[in-house]
């Protein structure tokens, strides 16, 4: 299947919103995926049932020199590859990285 890029969104509700309104579409809660870079997984998850990833990388991951510029630097992470490595075809992730970048909340469904 192909990952295709829906929308971006401010909100936690309008993403909610329109996750309901893919399913009265009749598109599966498997898939559908939200993808977000702020700390509001949770909230997320509470309000759907589709599956939450988180575009900010783990704490643990990276060697001791990228956590230290994890430290230091705002731009610690690099939304094209983020998306990338959630299965975002390379033609979506460079028109989308800006909105992941500047925290919407970005839904993906499979084709």
């Amino acid at each position: 299947m192909t990952k295709h890029i829906i929308g971006s969104y401010n909100s936690v509700e309008e993403a909610v919103n329109k996750v309901l309104d893919l399913k009265i579409e009749g598109h599966r809660a498997e898939d559908i995926t939200v993808i977000t870079n702020r700390n509001n997984k949770d909230d997320i998850e509470n309000h759907t049932d589709v599956q939450v990833k988180s575009g900010i990388p783990e704490k643990n991951s990276g060697s001791f020199t990228e956590k230290i510029k994890q430290i230091f630097t705002d731009d610690i992470t690099n939304p094209y590859e983020q998306l990338i490595r959630l299965g975002i075809p390379e033609g979506q992730a460079k028109v989308n990285q800006g909105n992941l970048k500047s925290e919407k909340i970005i839904i993906v469904i499979d084709k």
